[in-house]
Parts: C-alpha cells; structure tokens; sequence
C-alpha cells in the first residue's frame, strides 16, 4: 500500500485536503485514506479484520502526510534554486523563504539543499520532486494500536508498577478465519516515574532486534504553563566545556532584565568524555568492517578466504551494536540528568519558565572539526525534549528563542565582545572567555550567552508562537536589551544557604576552632591539614579510616563517599537551593575604570 500511492500524483491529492467529490478530509489518517480510495490490499486466502487494516492504514497515511510536507519543502528549493547554493543573496533567500511551508528551520533547508546538490552533481539534471530524490520509501516495523478500539486492543493497570495489554493477534502468520485471531494477555511493566494517578492510553508495537518494544502512552493532570507575563526567567546556554550554563533574570515593571550575575554550572566532563571515547571506538570498528567487506570482494563467493573475512566482519559488527547500545544509554542519563537540575533550579527560584536556544536554528560552531563533533554528540535534542517533559509536569513553560549572535554581543552594552582563551590572556583570540571592550565585562562566555537568551526571552513574551509539533512556545523574534547587573538582598538573619554538595576538590579549613588530627609520622608531601570531612555520610569509624590511607588512597575513599558512583560520580552542578526574592533590587558593579571611561 505504501510503496503503490508512494508517487507525485497521489502526494498531490493527499496534499489538496480534498476527496473525490471535493469535501474536505477527515483528520484521522484512515480516514482520509479511504475517502481518496485508498485501502490495505487483500491477499487471497487471508482474513484480516477491519481494525487490523484499520491500524496498518493508519500508519501508511500518515507516512505519506510526511512525505506531503517533506515535497513541499524539496519543491520550494528546486523553485528557487540560486546560481550558488552555498551563498545566496538576501534576494535569494527571501524568495526561498516565500516558496517554503510555514516552520522550516535552516537546518532542515541546509541538508535538502546538500540532498539536491549531491544528485545534481551525479546526474546533471535537476531531480522532478520527493520521488525522484528518493526513490525508495523507507517504513519501520510497527503497529500503531491507538487507530482500533476496544474491540481489538484493551489495557488496564492492575498494579503500581504492571499492567495488562490484552490485544487480539492471529493464532498462525496467514489467518483464514475469523476465530484463528484470539486474545493475547501481555504484561507489561511501568516505570516507576509514571504516577499512580495517571491514566494509560493504547500503545504501539515496535519491533527492534527481535523483540516487540511497547511505547506506552499516559496522561497525568498538571499545572498549565503560561504563555507570558513571566517576572522571572531562567536561560541556559550549550557550552563545549560546560555542558550547560545558566542564568536567572528578572524583568521589571519599565521592561529592564535584571540578572546577579550568578552563573549556574551542570559539568559532565567524565560522562562526555567517555562518549568520545566511544564514538572513537565505533568509528575505528567501522573503518575495519569496511576494509574487512572490500577484501572479501576480491575472492569469489562460497571461497574459505571470502567466508572467514566475512565471519571477522560479522564479529566487528555485533561490537559496532554493543558500543551504539553503549553510547545512546548514556547519552540518555546525561540528557534527563541536566534536564532534571533545570527544572529544579527553575522552581527553587520561582522561576515560571525556561528559555533555551533553538536547536533549528544552530550552526557548526567554527571550532573545528574535532570541536564540532564534540558539540553535535551533546545530546541537546533529547535533553530539550526531557525539558519538554519534565517543565509541563512542573507548570514551567519552556520557550525557544532564536540562537544567532547570542555570544556575539555583551549582554550589558550589546556591543561585539572579544573572546580570547582567559582573563589573564585578554590580547589572545580564544572562546572560552568573554571581554567587552567598550563597558569593561569581563565574564565565561556561556554565561554571558545565557544571560542574552534569558533577557530574549523576557523581552519578546508578546511575540511567542506555538509549535504544533512539539506542543511548546517558540520565539522566532530576536528583541535585544540591555541586562542591569542587580544585588538580590539577603534575607533577614542569615544570607544564602550553604551548599552540602562535595565535591571532589581538597577540602580547605573554613575556622581555626577546628583544627584537623596530626597525620601519622611518615606521610610527606602533603597539603596542609584542614577540617575532616563533615556531613551525614560521615561517621566516626570513617575519619578514623580515612585518618590511617595514605594522602592518594585517602581523597579516593572521600570522592567515593561524597560524590557517589556511576554515572553521578561524572557530574558536578551548582547546587539547588532557595535563593532570596527580587525585591527592593539596587544596581552594583560599576567599576572604577568604567567611571574613567564615561
């Protein structure tokens, strides 16, 4: 069904909206495909159900809904295709823009424009559409269950943690009756982040490596997210070192976006590392996989050569899936990871919304080549979709705001900053540190781009767009303001609470009423004694222990204990606490040298 009404002509009156007799089509998808005469074929001697075909039409349709959207696109660029591709002129680019659907991103244009001049250069003629750029229509084994009703497919929570999918499948592989399609009782298992509360709803069937995978949909009552009228923001910026840097924001009654200039930090060095290594590891597999398949081309087929480079292959290739298995799970906890420290540093400061960069809009970043990989491998679109997911069941609302000159500019004067590799290297050409020659910041780059993106933010609330697509607010308009570095009061009687983190640096002596046990004789070349470690992990024995190692074995027994294992033993973060209100907020930082230059 897919690969026959995979053609222009078919795509085109899916595109139209309307059937035969000229009424408009149904939403549903199976709908819509049997309104165009479109239906699952029959194959002799096989009963199928009309929800079975019910869901397998379901799925076809809205294949070729995407594939509808996606022709658009590749039409609107062949349309307008410009004498050079990779520089067009602000002429060219507008008229691309007008011949486009509404909410393509510069990436999605970018990569159809390397499609289109790649079969261009193979077959010096410009290609006829969607279906001569890609001639074969790819489709993934799956089942989309939500399309039938109860009379198919039931599920029903029975505990916590289980759940039963009762669905309706066939007894043998070609059915020729009606009673051959029974009820199967599949348990499935929920995740313990799933709330007793919520409600379950129809699942899909996905097969991947031999086993049917449940993606198990469920609602859960939350608190709505505004759309605007937030006083205060959090922006966070993608970094190279510092995986992410944020910033709060307060925007005033006049419209001025006032900011501490705390600088909020999620490290993942370890983590981050050791996905490079794997990258490395997957990469060096393939390149012997390759040149493994292109000896074994040289001997003739059934040959004992021919079949033992082809068994080394195999072997090569099932390590290429252990270290992808390996690589996407950890990906995985370092998305959802940052993800849940930014909420959490969202609703310790009050804070209604997060502002993040539009991942659409993103370039390479110029770095070279070895730097872009890096930033590509920073699992931002998984960590943006957790965002996502954790803000709607925190009422935060989590905007995108657009990318371009975000480190650019000072977030204080707007003025172009110089970025050179630290403080003490001003007259060098760098990235991770920022300068700002005309007002005198000097602050981390991420963290003066996090700043930017929060005041944005602020800024163009009245401008914000809904992305349909992903169910979030988008601001597609970039209104620049200065940020006015404030002091946040300390509240009465005490100032901020102390950070219980630790992290895996030397500890260092806060008072002299505390001095540290005299170290055993023999132990040299150590830092000066300073208080014990002290916390609700620590006890008596532990000290007496750690008291008797060794200065090495000593900080690994303490990293052990404070930071944890796993993968948290990879991360460092700023640490989550309530930090005062804006209120009665007073301007600071206005050195001297500043003065001097006005």
């Amino acid at each position: 069904m897919l690969v026959s009404h995979y053609k222009k002509s078919d795509l085109s009156k899916l595109a139209s909206g309307l059937d035969a007799a000229g009424k408009a089509l149904p939403t549903n998808a199976y709908m819509a495909g049997r309104k165009l005469g479109w239906a699952c074929p029959k194959a002799p001697g096989v009963y199928l159900p009309d929800r079975f075909r019910r869901t397998v039409e379901e799925q076809v349709v809205r294949r070729l809904r995407q594939s509808v959207w996606l022709a658009s696109v590749v039409d609107g660029l062949i349309e307008t295709w410009p004498a050079n591709p990779l520089q067009r002129t602000e002429v060219e680019w507008g008229s691309m823009w007008k011949a486009l659907p509404a909410g393509v991103d510069k990436a999605t244009v970018r990569n159809r424009t390397r499609q289109i001049a790649t079969y261009l250069a193979k077959h010096s003629v410009m290609p006829k559409g969607l279906c001569a750029l890609e001639p074969e229509v790819k489709f993934g084994p799956s089942l989309a269950l939500a399309a039938a009703d109860s009379q198919m497919v039931t599920i029903a929570r029975t505990s916590p943690t289980r759940a039963l999918l009762r669905v309706r499948l066939p007894q043998k592989a070609r059915p020729t009756t009606m009673s051959m399609w029974t009820w199967v009782v599949i348990p499935v298992a929920i995740p313990n982040h799933v709330l007793p509360d919520a409600k379950l709803k129809t699942p899909s069937l996905r097969l991947v490596d031999d086993r049917v995978l449940v993606d198990l949909p469920w609602i859960q009552a939350s608190p709505p997210a505004r759309r605007s009228g937030h006083p205060i923001g959090l922006g966070f910026d993608w970094g190279v070192n510092t995986f992410i840097t944020a910033a709060i924001g307060y925007l005033d009654d006049r419209g001025d976006v006032h900011s501490d200039g705390k600088p909020f930090a999620f490290r993942v060095d370890g983590a981050s590392a050791k996905v490079h290594r794997l990258r490395q590891q997957r990469e060096v597999l393939a390149a012997k996989i390759a040149q493994l398949k292109k000896l074994a081309g040289g001997h003739p087929s059934g040959s004992c050569p021919r079949t033992l480079l082809e068994a080394k292959a195999a072997r090569y290739q099932s390590e290429v899936d252990a270290v992808s298995s390996r690589q996407t799970h950890l990906n995985h906890e370092i998305a959802w990871a940052g993800a849940r420290w930014l909420v959490d540093q969202a609703l310790a400061n009050d804070t209604t919304v997060i502002y993040a960069e539009d991942l659409r809009t993103m370039e390479s970043s110029g770095l070279g080549r070895k730097t872009n990989t890096r930033v590509a491998n920073a699992v931002r679109s998984e960590l943006l979709e957790a965002l996502r997911h954790l803000g709607k069941r925190a009422g935060v609302a989590v905007v995108t705001v657009p990318a371009r000159g975000t480190s650019a500019n000072c977030p204080r004067c707007l003025a172009k900053l110089h970025h050179c590799p630290s403080p003490d290297r001003a007259g060098e050409s760098g990235h991770k540190w920022s300068i700002c020659r005309s007002c005198g910041l000097s602050a981390d780059r991420d963290h003066a781009a996090a700043e930017r993106i929060v005041s944005r933010g602020l800024a163009a609330q009245e401008h914000l767009v809904l992305d349909r697509s992903s169910g979030s607010f988008d601001c597609r308009k970039a209104i620049d303001v200065r940020v006015r570095r404030t002091l946040r009061p300390k509240r009465a009687g005490q100032g901020e609470q102390r950070s219980t983190h630790s992290s895996s640096f030397p500890r260092v002596r806060l008072t002299n009423s505390d001095p540290a046990t005299p170290r055993p004789c023999g132990l040299v070349h150590q830092r000066p004694a300073g208080t014990h470690p002290t916390g609700p992990a620590s006890s008596a024995s532990e000290v007496i222990a750690m008291q008797n190692l060794p200065a090495q074995r000593c900080r690994a027994a303490r990293d052990r204990r404070t930071v944890g294992r796993g993968f948290h033993r990879n991360a460092y973060s700023t640490t989550v606490v309530p930090r005062p209100q804006w209120t009665q907020t007073r301007d600071y930082l206005t050195p001297t040298r500043l003065r001097r230059v006005a």
